[in-house]
């Protein structure tokens, strides 16, 4: 069975890469745009790991990781915090 990777972020382009990425290298992969349907996933499917963005709407990823954290999965969090630099001349 493939690893299971769930991924949380509201930004569709980035789940789009993130779940590309990570099919190729032959994980099983979730995409979910909103904290509280996040849960609601997590409950009912034990995934392996949650890459996660900390900006999402309705319920931030810290937020998210304290619930889940009270639920006592066997699961790794990786907290995505991504930057967009952008250079002016």
């Amino acid at each position: 069975m493939k690893p299971r990777i769930l991924i949380v972020d509201n930004e569709i382009d980035t789940q789009k890469q993130l779940k590309h990425l990570l099919e190729l290298a032959n994980f099983s992969v979730k995409c979910i745009q909103d904290g509280s349907d996040a849960i609601n996933y997590i409950l009912e499917t034990i995934p392996d790991v949650i890459l996660f963005d900390v900006v999402l709407p309705t319920m931030d990823g810290l937020e998210l990781f304290r619930i889940m954290c009270g639920y006592n999965r066997e699961c790794i969090f990786v907290f995505m915090i991504l930057c967009l630099v952008v250079l002016c001349f």
